[in-house]
């Protein structure tokens, strides 16, 4: 469970971190393939079609900067390019220079990405320089997703204000500083939720929530829930293997969670059960690490 504060530091200003550097990630989520996935034919006088576009590419060494004087917009445009001619880094831009970019987390499905040959995003999280509390970083994110047009955009922002265990704490926390949060986190999920209704315009979007989460009865919830082609999906994440430890040793964190998502394909692969409750015992049991007690 993503922790809803965290301590910001070094500069005030939003920096786009490199995706490449080594990231620890528990869970392993299904990276999305856009192979064939794109629909269309190249515009006039381009020389790319779709389907090239979308073919495997082979990741290219990172492209740093160091220069700490440099401005935000310029910024959006460093990160995994490919090391090709001007012509055609100008025809990957109009159709989307990248597959995969978050919202409201640190480098997961970017990082996983990679595995997969797709074109990396940024990570738009506090943890990588991103106060997506702020309105004006808001909107220079929103500047570089119009920009840069990726295929899909996936959030997963903190969960904790709408959680039972919030809820629970209610009366121990102080009655301002818990509306305080509550206020903070319901504002994060609407911003997560205008950027999926402007993603949805363009291409796809992935959101992730705690299957027991209050937030799937919020209004910005339930409005994109009822577009055209979304759909909400429950599958444990035990699934995608994520493990944690205790006096036992490690074992897996069943942790049943909802997808909201409009590819259909990426809803079904995101559909399951735990091999635990299947019928017929022709699947290897598991233990589970329970995290509340």
């Amino acid at each position: 469970m993503d922790d809803l504060f965290h301590e910001a530091e070094g500069s005030a200003e939003p920096l786009v971190v490199s995706t490449g550097g080594s990231a620890e990630i528990q869970s392993e989520p299904p990276a999305a393939s856009a192979e064939g996935a794109a629909s269309g034919s190249a515009a006039p006088g381009w020389t790319l079609s779709h389907d090239q576009f979308w073919s495997p590419v082979v990741p290219q060494p990172e492209i740093r900067r160091q220069d700490s004087e440099q401005d935000i917009p310029s910024l959006f445009h460093i990160g995994v390019e490919s090391q090709v001619d001007e012509s055609t880094k100008t025809e990957l831009n109009a159709l989307g220079a990248h597959d995969v970019t978050e919202i409201f987390s640190p480098p997961r499905f970017t990082e996983k990405g990679k595995a997969f040959e797709l074109l990396i995003g940024y990570a738009f999280d506090l943890e990588t320089g991103w106060d997506l509390t702020d309105k004006t970083q808001v909107r220079c994110l929103e500047k570089s997703l119009d920009e840069e047009d990726p295929y899909l955009t996936t959030g997963s922002p903190p969960c904790d204000p709408c959680s039972i265990l919030q809820g629970l704490n209610q009366g121990r926390m102080d009655p301002e500083k818990f509306q305080a949060r509550l206020k903070e986190g319901k504002e994060m999920l609407e911003t997560s939720c205008s950027i999926y209704k402007q993603r949805i315009k363009k291409g796809k979007f992935l959101h992730e929530h705690p299957k027991s989460a209050k937030s799937w009865k919020e209004e910005c919830i339930q409005e994109i829930s009822e577009m055209p082609n979304v759909e909400i999906v429950e599958g444990p994440m035990c699934g995608w293997k994520m493990v944690g430890r205790d006096a036992s040793g490690e074992g897996y964190i069943r942790k049943p969670t909802c997808w909201m998502t409009n590819p259909p394909e990426l809803a079904e692969t995101l559909r399951g059960v735990c091999t635990n409750d299947l019928p017929g015992g022709k699947h290897e049991w598991h233990r589970h690490i329970h995290l509340v007690t």
